[in-house]
């Protein structure tokens, strides 16, 4: 009887948890963009267009795809974009919005994940970014720091990083 309470238990734990990358499991998570750094500061500034507030992001392994559901601001205004990926190997997809972009799951916990996307725009100017997103505004030190760490080693000064949730007044979806 001990045994299968012990199990029971050990049962309703794990699956009180939330789910880490997984290549075989649809992942919907509802995530805002704390940070952002890039390379070209000029992309994640105001009308930048990677000064994006992110609301969902989905996993869908089942046909190879990703799909982002966040907020830009044009003129003041919160527009509400949809973009969508596609595969090229695990946790790495190619994403078509504001150019060519290569998105990379760099991290993910339970609270936060970082990613990295390079893109490459309608010139030919190739940028590096580097986001931080986080279900609360309120994640751990540790990723904070694993962020910023991440951000040194692409050599993006500390003064491209734009803590972007001070300007999030988008709705939620």
């Amino acid at each position: 009887m001990q045994i299968l309470l012990l199990t029971l238990a050990l049962g309703l734990v794990c699956a009180a948890q939330e789910p880490v990358l997984d290549n075989n499991v649809l992942i919907s998570v509802q995530l805002n963009t704390l940070q952002i750094a890039s390379s070209n500061k000029g992309k994640i500034t105001d009308g930048g267009p990677f000064q994006a507030y992110a609301r969902q992001i989905e996993l869908n392994p089942q046909n190879d795809k990703i799909f982002f559901t966040f907020f830009i601001k044009e003129n003041g205004v919160c527009v509400q974009k949809l973009a969508e990926g596609t595969k090229l190997e695990d946790y790495v997809y190619q994403v078509n919005y504001s150019g060519e972009n290569v998105y990379k799951i760099l991290y993910k916990d339970e609270n936060a994940m970082i990613a990295e996307i390079k893109n490459t725009d309608a010139e030919g100017v190739e940028t590096n970014i580097i986001v931080l997103y986080g279900k609360q505004s309120d994640i751990s030190e540790e990723t904070v720091a694993k962020f910023r760490k991440i951000t040194a080693d692409l050599g993006i000064a500390e003064d491209n990083i734009v803590n972007i949730i001070s300007s999030d007044d988008c709705p939620a979806i």
